[in-house]
């Protein structure tokens, strides 16, 4: 098994979440869409060539932010990764694989 740690605008917190769930994460026994999560505030100032989904270049954001945990089997990595990227709202991901 692999736990995935990422962080997602709170707004769009939900949609990742299921995008995950969908491509087979967070399944435990006879549970299935499991995650944990955790409410924080995130901070980035957009550099050079950034195209911020929030925020203004060369200046500090301060974003409602979800850190979110899934698990799930090692043969689902590339589609579990793949789901999170194709829905994270961010040009860059901080995502911690953990097997």
């Amino acid at each position: 098994m692999s736990k995935l740690v990422t962080f997602i605008p709170k707004n769009n917190a939900g949609d990742v979440i299921n995008a995950m769930h969908k491509a087979g994460a967070g399944n435990i026994g006879e549970y299935k869409n499991c995650s944990f999560q955790v409410a924080g505030e995130g901070t980035f100032m957009p550099t050079g060539n950034a195209e911020p989904h929030i925020g203004t270049t060369n200046q500090l954001e301060r974003v409602d932010e979800i850190r979110v945990e899934v698990i799930f089997p090692n043969y689902l990595s590339n589609k579990v990764l793949n789901a999170l990227k194709e829905s994270h709202p961010y040009e860059e991901w901080l995502i911690t694989l953990l097997d």
